[in-house]
C-alpha cells in the first residue's frame, strides 16, 4: 500500500512539473518573435526609404541686378582655311540683366581681326551680335586670335572671345615674286604656274597688274588642277612704274585671288633720294652733294635741271663715267612765320622721253630763343 502510494505521488509530481514548464517556454518564445518582427519591420522601412528618390526643390533663378552680358559661345573654330582668305563669324549675346547694357571698346590683338557692332546700348532681354572678320595670313599653321569686349556689366566688365583656324595650303603658285629687268626681252618675266593641292580643278578668271604694266591672255572657261600663265610686259610702262603687283583671280573654293609683287631695277638711282636742311637760316645758303647713277652701268647724258620753287641752284656738275656729281646750293626763303620750306629738284635725262628724276628738298628753320623781358 505504502509503496503504491509513493508511486502515485511521484507520477503526480512529474505531471505537475511538465504542466508548469509549458507556459514558461511559450512566454520566452513570444518576446523573441516580437524582437525579430520589430527588426524586420525596421529593415523594411529602411529599404523603402532608400528606394524613394529625393526630389530637389529648385528655386527660380532671378536676373542679375543691373546689366549682364551673356554670350552663346566664346570660342569659334573656322577649321581648315586657305592662306590670304577672309572669314566672318558673329558672336551672339543677350542682355540677361535688369538694366541697360552698354558695350564699350572692342579690342583686337592684331590688325588681321576686325570687329563690328551695329549699336552700343541693349535693353534687358535684347539680343545682339558682334561680327568678326578674320583675314588669314599666307604662312601655313594653326592660329588663335582674341577679342576683348568691355561693357558696364559690373560682375564681368571684360569678356574675352577667341577665334581659331588652321591655315592650310590648298593652292600654290610659283614664282612668289617677279624680278624684272628693263634691258631683257619681255623684261625677263618668267611663266607663272598655279597648282591645286587638294585635287580640285579651277579656272583663272582674270589677270591684272599695276598700271597694266603686265598683261596675260586667260581663258575663264578652261578648268584644270594646274594652269601655266605666260605674262607679257610693257617695257615703257614698266620704266615709269618699276614696282607693283600682279593680281590673278581664281575659281577655286579655297582661294579666289593671288597677289604676286613685281619689281624692276630702275634705270637710274639718285643718292641721296631726298635732301634735308636742318637749322636753316633765311637767305643763308646751305651746300649739298647729289649723285645720279646708271643702275645698268651705261653711259647717259643729262639734258637739263630745274628747281620747282627756285630755292635749289646747281653750283657745279661733273660727269664720272656712268655717274654725275652735283654740287647744290639751297637758299632758304624768308621765314614768314613758317617753320619749314620745300622744293623739288628735277633732273631730265637726254634721249629718254618723259624720263625725269625728282629729288625732294625740305628745310627746317632754326628755332629762335625767346628773349626775357627786362622791366
Amino acid at each position: 500500500m505504502v509503496r503504491n502510494f509513493l508511486i502515485f505521488v511521484l507520477i503526480c509530481v512529474i505531471c505537475l512539473f511538465k504542466a508548469g514548464c509549458q507556459p514558461v517556454e511559450s512566454a520566452r518564445a513570444e518576446p523573441d518573435a516580437g524582437v525579430q518582427g520589430t527588426a524586420f519591420a525596421a529593415e523594411t522601412k529602411k529599404v523603402e526609404t532608400r528606394q524613394k528618390p529625393t526630389i530637389a526643390k529648385t528655386e527660380p533663378t532671378s536676373k542679375q541686378a543691373g546689366p549682364m552680358i551673356t554670350f552663346e559661345e566664346k570660342l569659334h573654330d573656322f577649321g581648315e582655311i586657305g592662306p590670304a582668305t577672309s572669314h566672318v563669324y558673329k558672336f551672339k549675346f543677350k542682355n540677361t540683366g535688369t538694366d541697360t547694357l552698354k558695350i564699350g571698346k572692342i579690342h583686337t590683338t592684331c590688325g588681321c581681326t576686325v570687329a563690328k557692332l551695329s549699336k552700343k546700348d541693349y535693353q534687358p532681354g535684347e539680343s545682339g551680335a558682334i561680327e568678326v572678320k578674320y583675314s588669314a595670313g599666307r604662312i601655313p599653321g594653326s592660329t588663335t586670335k582674341r577679342l576683348h569686349v568691355s561693357s558696364n556689366d559690373k560682375k564681368n566688365p571684360k569678356v574675352t572671345l577667341m577665334i581659331s583656324a588652321k591655315v592650310k595650303l590648298k593652292v600654290d603658285y610659283e614664282p612668289k615674286k617677279l624680278k624684272l629687268s628693263l634691258r631683257k626681252e619681255n623684261a625677263g618675266c618668267p611663266k607663272i604656274t598655279v597648282k591645286s593641292l587638294d585635287g580640285k580643278a579651277f579656272s583663272v578668271m582674270h589677270f591684272n597688274s599695276t598700271d597694266r604694266c603686265i598683261i596675260a591672255d586667260v581663258n575663264s572657261a578652261f578648268k584644270a588642277t594646274e594652269i601655266v600663265i605666260e605674262p607679257k610686259v610693257d617695257i615703257e610702262k614698266l620704266r615709269k612704274r618699276t614696282k607693283g603687283k600682279v593680281s590673278i583671280g581664281l575659281s577655286h573654293p579655297s582661294l579666289t585671288k593671288i597677289n604676286i609683287p613685281f619689281e624692276a631695277l630702275p634705270e637710274f638711282k639718285i643718292d641721296p633720294p631726298s635732301i634735308n636742311v636742318l637749322n636753316a637760316q633765311p637767305q643763308q645758303p646751305a651746300k649739298r652733294s647729289l649723285w645720279v647713277l646708271s643702275n645698268y652701268k651705261e653711259e647717259f647724258e643729262i639734258a637739263s635741271t630745274s628747281s620747282q620753287n627756285g630755292f635749289v641752284k646747281v653750283v657745279k656738275r661733273e660727269k664720272l663715267g656712268h655717274r654725275y656729281k652735283f654740287e647744290l646750293e639751297i637758299t632758304p626763303p624768308a621765314k614768314e612765320n613758317k617753320r619749314t620750306f620745300t622744293d623739288v629738284f628735277f633732273v631730265n635725262i637726254k634721249g629718254l622721253q618723259e624720263q625725269q628724276l625728282r629729288v625732294k628738298c625740305r628745310g627746317f628753320y632754326a628755332r629762335q630763343r625767346k628773349r626775357s623781358q627786362v622791366e
